[in-house]
């Protein structure tokens, strides 16, 4: 009688013409189902050696560590997603920095766009979109140092229009005195006063723009 063949016991996806597919195989219990019933009927003048149960007592420890291994795994994920799902609404009503290049306008008030550069900037220029990917205005500056800095703007086009109120977005790019591009990531700054769960994601609103929780890197108290 011959040792079950671990190709039964584990589920793997076939990729095909037809996409990607499941192939149907035994699970553990099915597995310790057949490993009892073979034990039962097995020719009493030809029974299993020692040898070839042991292999199939070891398949079935495999599988059974396995699926021990995958469900702790899910019980891990489930435990960080209500970590992070606490965390995100502890945030509610406090100011926070996270990476993201958007800003929103709103009621013709100036907004601050926010940048840090890796090292001193001779030039900063700041584009500026609609949410269509229209450019809408360039801004530049001279003589930035290392860090943040932020620009004030005052909500206008290149040709000094005044623009609705949504959601804008901005590049930013800088070079050295020696005309070398100097590394620069954009800021998002702003109050949270939502949380939002969308897919397994957690996003927070900060002033109308939803920002990924994992994007955060500062939190502060508003004094």
């Amino acid at each position: 009688m011959q040792v079950l063949d671990s190709q039964f016991i584990y589920s793997k996806d076939i990729e095909g013409s037809q996409g990607v597919k499941k192939e149907r195989t035994l699970g553990k219990d099915a597995f310790l189902t057949m490993l009892v019933a073979q034990m039962k009927n097995q020719d009493p003048l030809n029974p299993v050696e020692n040898t070839e149960f042991t292999a199939q007592l070891a398949q079935f420890s495999s599988l059974e560590q396995m699926f021990n291994v995958n469900e702790n795994l899910k019980n891990i994920e489930m435990i960080q997603s209500s970590l992070n799902n606490t965390q995100a609404v502890n945030i509610i009503g406090k100011e926070v920095k996270a990476e993201g290049n958007s800003v929103k306008l709103s009621d013709s008030k100036s907004v601050s766009i926010n940048y840090k550069l890796s090292s001193g900037a001779h030039e900063v220029k700041i584009n500026i979109y609609s949410s269509r990917g229209e450019l809408l205005r360039t801004i530049s500056e001279i003589s930035k140092d290392a860090g943040e800095q932020s620009l004030i703007w005052d909500g206008k086009d290149g040709k000094g229009n005044s623009l609705p109120d949504g959601i804008y977005s901005f590049m930013v790019s800088a070079r050295g005195p020696s005309g070398n591009e100097v590394g620069v990531s954009t800021l998002i700054k702003g109050q949270v006063n939502g949380v939002s769960f969308e897919n397994g994601n957690t996003l927070l609103s900060i002033e109308g723009q939803k920002v990924s929780l994992g994007s955060v890197i500062e939190v502060n108290n508003i004094l």
